[in-house]
């Protein structure tokens, strides 16, 4: 992961192999990845190393990252779901679950319910 500080490029090494999502964190602090194995992990930006693990799924990837404040609400998908977190006290707070179909995903029902 690379970031601009002050035009200077600063290289972040993260470990784990199949990392999926990657964002930072609006502080400039920390980084947020997503693994393959459904492990959301918050880490220290300079140094990669794990402050926190939120495990937002058990067999499926985390496919979305995206933190929403500088107070720390996180949204992710990860498996069939839609889940928001609290960064400060590494919690779910919210989990919606979807429907996936063979067309895609169908967010609040069919979108031609008369097939035409």
């Amino acid at each position: 992961v690379w970031t601009f500080d002050g035009g200077a490029r600063r290289h972040v090494r993260l470990p784990g192999t199949e990392l999926m999502r990657v964002c930072w964190h609006p502080d400039g602090e920390h980084v947020l990845t997503g693994s393959a194995e459904g492990a959301i992990c918050v880490r220290d930006a300079s140094s990669g190393q794990t402050s926190a693990t939120l495990q937002a799924a058990r067999e499926d990837e985390v496919y979305g990252l995206e933190v929403l404040s500088e107070e720390g609400l996180l949204a992710a998908g990860a498996g069939e779901t839609v889940q928001l977190w609290d960064l400060n006290r590494a919690t779910r707070t919210s989990l919606a679950a979807f429907t996936a179909t063979e067309s895609g995903v169908h967010f609040g029902g069919l979108r031609n319910p008369d097939r035409k």
